[in-house]
């Protein structure tokens, strides 16, 4: 597995758990989503939305979006 950068995030999934990651990089808590998008939405005209993960065993991934501007 590659070493995460200032645009990625190493995280654990746990099985049979749904999580909600950020699409837009607007969340104060990366790489998960805080629904900063919706505020952003109604300003911007944009259609932002989290994307929801949920696995089937416990797993680590790594994330990365070219949308994401830490």
């Amino acid at each position: 597995m590659t070493k995460p950068t200032n645009k990625e995030f190493e995280i654990e999934l746990k099985k049979d758990r749904r999580y909600s990651i950020c699409a837009c990089g607007l969340s104060a808590r990366m790489p998960y989503c805080d629904s900063a998008h919706r505020s952003y939405n109604e300003a911007n005209d944009t259609d932002y939305k989290s994307i929801k993960i949920s696995v089937k065993e416990d797993v680590k991934i790594t994330l990365s979006s070219a949308s994401w501007t830490l």
